[in-house]
């Protein structure tokens, strides 16, 4: 029997021309896909790779890597910058900015991906389109575009059709989808809309939840508080909480639903636990900073991280029971995942590079 294998066009790589192949060269790769990807990213569930960007090919590229095995593999292998990467809440695919800091566009790709066919570019904007977030059933996605002229949040579908601007005033930074996907959430960091704002993204409701400058607004999962930063009482990066079902749409902002629940160190870096339990941030300024967790029932205060140089970036893994961050124990950042309390401490990456970003 004589195989038949079609050629596509070339693509040009770092590497050199690929080529991508059908019929049974593609059954071949999905076969060695369970021998050679599946330690990286073939896995599903609770299992899935943890994703992140290097510099150590000369520019950003992005990886995934398999946290039982350390196997990596370079995801995007392109010769242009790819930053931020943000994983769907399925695991399937990551949202990510491309091309430079002061100009980006949005893409997505397949975490899944062996030959890069899966990538597309969502927007082409001559700005900078960053701060994407995923709602919650992986069909849209919220971003900021950024011009010259002003900020606006921006929804756009996931497979890049239908974007839209839903604000008139100047967003600064989303702070995500509502657990319902019925409302999201975004900050005005200063000037005369500084707040927090909740805003439909199907109609044309749009409320100020506070008039105090804020930033970082994080919805709980299991949608009974609202996280964010403020440093609206002592000029110092606080973490501030308040309860959703003390807020009404209706009146003014209340801010004895206010309860602050950090120290005069400054914080950043804030998220939720995936079960809701547990507030994840960083305190600390420059070599000083670690990393914390607050339990919202008890009040107690956790540091995690014990060391002379700075830890940063820590996300949570999609059941909460570890986290991943980036510390820079040799001089450079490398990746480390430990578990929720802080125990079990293991290095991920070990080169002379810069690997910072990690999404689960």
């Amino acid at each position: 029997m004589t195989l038949q294998i079609k050629r596509l066009q070339p693509r040009l790589s770092r590497s050199g021309f690929q080529y991508t192949f059908s019929g049974v060269l593609t059954l071949v790769v999905a076969m060695l896909c369970g021998v050679i990807l599946t330690a990286v990213a073939c896995n599903s569930g609770e299992n899935r790779p943890l994703v992140f960007i290097s510099d150590r090919d000369g520019n950003l590229d992005i990886y995934a890597v398999n946290v039982a095995s350390g196997d990596e593999k370079n995801l995007t292998e392109s010769l242009q910058d790819e930053f931020n990467p943000i994983v769907s809440p399925d695991g399937k695919v990551i949202a990510f900015q491309s091309g430079t800091e002061a100009n980006s566009i949005l893409e997505t790709m397949h975490v899944v991906d062996r030959d890069h066919t899966s990538r597309q570019a969502l927007t082409n904007s001559m700005g900078k389109d960053r701060d994407q977030r995923w709602s919650p059933n992986e069909k849209r996605l919220a971003f900021i575009r950024e011009t010259a002229d002003r900020t606006n949040l921006y929804v756009i579908n996931s497979d890049g059709s239908d974007a839209m601007s839903l604000t008139s005033i100047p967003a600064d930074e989303i702070g995500g989808w509502s657990p319902g996907g019925k409302a999201i959430l975004f900050a005005v960091r200063d000037g005369k809309y500084q707040g927090i704002y909740q805003r439909n993204p199907d109609g044309v409701n749009e409320y100020q939840l506070t008039d105090i400058p804020g930033y970082s607004p994080r919805w709980s999962p299991d949608n009974k508080f609202i996280a964010f930063i403020s440093s609206f009482q002592d000029d110092n990066p606080d973490i501030y909480i308040m309860s959703v079902d003390r807020i009404n749409l209706n009146e003014s902002f209340d801010r004895a639903n206010l309860k602050r629940i950090t120290t005069p160190e400054a914080e950043h870096s804030l998220s939720w636990s995936p079960d809701s339990t547990l507030l994840l941030f960083v305190s600390g300024k420059g070599d000083n900073a670690e990393i914390y967790t607050f339990d919202v029932e008890s009040s107690v205060r956790n540091r995690l991280t014990h060391n002379d140089v700075r830890d940063n970036e820590p996300v949570w893994e999609s059941n909460s029971e570890r986290i991943a961050f980036v510390s820079m124990l040799d001089g450079d950042s490398e990746i480390f995942v430990m578990n929720s309390d802080g125990s079990n401490q293991i290095r991920l990456t070990n080169d002379t590079f810069n690997n910072t970003s990690p999404s689960w």
